[in-house]
């Protein structure tokens, strides 16, 4: 699957990953054009993840700070993140980041109709340029 999405990126669109002291990788995060067509939001956080042990110690914030830096670099100056609404570490952690509440969707996963929210940021330079 990793083969095919990495060969598959274009020249807006970027993945990150995270690696541990031994150099195993413990999460990535990947971000490109918005994908919907949203009319206020050009770019999207299209997926983050850390493994447990990683979190709450930087390594999420240097991965988005690193996606949104190329978002930028690619003229796109707002990003969209959907999370699942219950996911409340997440929506705390985007909240963290300056994310305000933008947008609202319900999906199926497994048969289950879930509420996702839409983070967003109307403008990503100050995160871009966020300290590590």
């Amino acid at each position: 699957v990793w083969q095919r999405i990495l060969s598959e990126l274009d020249e807006a669109q970027s993945i990150y990953v995270a690696e541990d002291d031994d150099g195993a990788v413990t999460g990535f995060a990947e971000g490109g054009p918005e994908r919907s067509g949203d009319p206020d939001y050009a770019g999207e956080l299209y997926a983050i993840h850390l493994l447990e042990d990683s979190q709450r110690r930087g390594a999420g914030r240097r991965l988005v700070t690193s996606v949104v830096s190329d978002l930028a670099r690619n003229g796109m100056r707002s990003m969209l993140v959907w999370v699942l609404e219950q996911n409340r570490s997440a929506c705390r952690f985007y909240e963290a980041l300056g994310g305000l509440p933008a947008r609202e969707q319900d999906i199926s996963i497994g048969g289950v109709t879930l509420a996702e929210v839409g983070y967003g940021w109307q403008d990503i330079g100050p995160l871009a340029e966020a300290p590590d």
